[in-house]
Parts: C-alpha cells; structure tokens; sequence
C-alpha cells in the first residue's frame, strides 16, 4: 500500500475571510475569519515547526501542527467559542494558552505545558 504525498509542512495562506470563512491554502479546514478579529492563532514551537490553532465552523477550537516527521490532521479541542471575539494566545517555550470567549460571556483558557500534555478548558482568560 503507498500512502499518499506527505502533506505541507506550513499552512500557507488563510483565504476567504471577506465572506467570514477563511481557508489555509496547504492545509484546507474551513474556519470563522472575520475581517479584523483574530481567528487564527499561530505559533511557532521551539523545534521550529507551525501550530495554528482556529475557530472552525462548529465553534470550538481545532488545531493542526506539523512536527519533523509528518503533518498532523485537524483535532479538535474542544470548547464553544463566541466567533466575534477570536482568540487569543500567550507562548513562552513550550508552553502555550489559548483562549476564547464561551456562550456564558466569559473567558475560558486550555493551556499546553512544558511536558506536552494539555489541561482541560477552565474559566478566566488565564494571563
């Protein structure tokens, strides 16, 4: 069995977002962008490779990453988000938040330590 071609290593160009969509030319998904909120929160690791992180169509976050091997599919995180309000970010090695507002007005925060392991959604915007 052959696999298929190894899918890109960066995102590429997130288009669209006149019509409130937007879509990585690389690495497809299909997520809000509306024009001067953030909605896609990219982060460089350490190792040097992308992660983004987006609002898609369901309202929670999905994130895709590309480590040295391979690139990752679309998973998602979880949470419902507020589209209107974006999201927001705060890295520091490997460690990242990532934050959004949820249904109930507040702000909610997962949060991936040093170890590679992600906490749950908790309340507060968590920096």
């Amino acid at each position: 069995m052959t696999s298929g071609p190894r899918p890109p290593a960066t995102p590429g160009a997130c288009t669209g977002p006149a019509t409130g969509w937007c879509h990585f030319t690389n690495w497809g998904g299909s997520f809000y962008g509306y024009p001067k909120v953030v909605h896609v929160v990219g982060w460089n690791k350490p190792d040097g490779y992308p992660q983004v992180f987006v609002i898609g169509s369901d309202k929670s976050v999905w994130t895709r990453w590309s480590p040295a091997s391979d690139t990752s599919g679309w998973k998602d995180y979880g949470g419902t988000c507020k589209p209107n309000y974006g999201l927001a970010a705060r890295s520091s090695g490997w460690t990242i938040k990532v934050a959004c507002k949820g249904t109930d007005n507040s702000w909610w925060h997962r949060k991936r330590n040093a170890n590679g392991k992600w906490t749950n959604w908790t309340k507060g915007r968590g920096f």
